[in-house]
């Protein structure tokens, strides 16, 4: 089945309490998994789908980045030194990492005449989310750009919840 593309919008993203500038907006796209029965009497037509999960991508566009941001988004692989302007991060070939331990809360804003929306109920919340660095571009002259796809994880907490639209903590 085609991805169902929720959103494309400008917001700023919260990926574990960091924030991440966005640049060229945010792409939120979810996929329900289906499993077709057939009836042998027709010739293989359909009789029947059921639901067998589903996926959730959220691209975010990036231009301007903060250090602390970009360690964030590479977790295991990242290791920061020092702070500031003399703040440097490496990234490692990182093996035997599991995606689902580094997962954490994924919140994204959306932003209004250019002020972030502070009203939750405007929210995409995704409880478990795994950020994958993108290729870096250098298509805005100087500046750098890249796409970090985080994919959601069903949080087996909370019956398997992939996202939510809405207040953080209402019931």
């Amino acid at each position: 089945m085609a991805a169902r593309e929720a959103f494309v919008w400008n917001a700023n993203v919260y990926f574990d309490g960091t924030q991440i500038t966005t640049e060229g907006g945010v792409e939120f796209n979810y996929t329900p998994l289906t499993v077709e029965t057939q009836t042998d009497a027709t010739g293989g037509n359909i009789y029947d789908k059921f639901t067998n999960g589903g996926n959730l991508e959220v691209i975010v566009h990036v231009a301007e980045w903060d250090l602390d941001a970009f360690a964030t988004v590479y977790g295991a692989a990242a290791t920061q030194t020092g702070s500031g302007s003399t703040s440097k991060v490496a990234i490692n070939a990182d093996i035997g990492s599991s995606y689902r331990s580094s997962a954490a809360s994924l919140v994204v804003k959306g932003i209004v005449e250019g002020v972030e929306d502070t009203t939750e109920e405007f929210w995409v919340t995704v409880p478990l989310a795994y950020p994958e660095g993108g290729p870096f571009k250098s298509d805005k002259g100087a500046q750098f750009t890249t796409a970090i796809k985080f994919t959601g994880l069903p949080d087996t907490t909370a019956s398997n919840l992939l996202f939510f639209f809405g207040d953080t903590v209402g019931s």
